[in-house]
């Protein structure tokens, strides 16, 4: 995985010299509780539920890097979200509980 601390494909448990994080502004999609963006961002479950985050929904924010241990990996994560844009979209049974905003 390039960029993100792996050099021939061992991952290195030390940061990668590519920046504190990056701003992000993108759709989620929620799966088992978490949150995931197109461009790779992880969005623990704790602030999908704080923000009654749907699938679809815009979410903006700062995603800081973070190594995986289980998966040994490095990974965009975002410790917050600044916004959220409902987009009306909904998919599954949890729409039908979700109280009106």
């Amino acid at each position: 995985m390039t960029g993100l601390g792996a050099t021939a494909g061992v991952a290195r448990e030390t940061a990668p010299d590519c920046g504190a994080g990056h701003c992000f502004r993108t759709s989620v999609r929620i799966s088992n509780g978490m949150g995931f963006t197109d461009d790779g961002i992880i969005i623990p479950p704790e602030i999908i539920r704080t923000h009654d985050a749907l699938d679809e929904d815009i979410v903006s924010g700062w995603a800081v890097i973070k190594f995986n241990k289980k998966k040994r990996n490095w990974c965009w994560k975002a410790p917050t979200i600044a916004e959220l844009q409902e987009t009306g979209v909904a998919y599954g049974r949890e729409w039908l509980h979700r109280p009106m905003r």
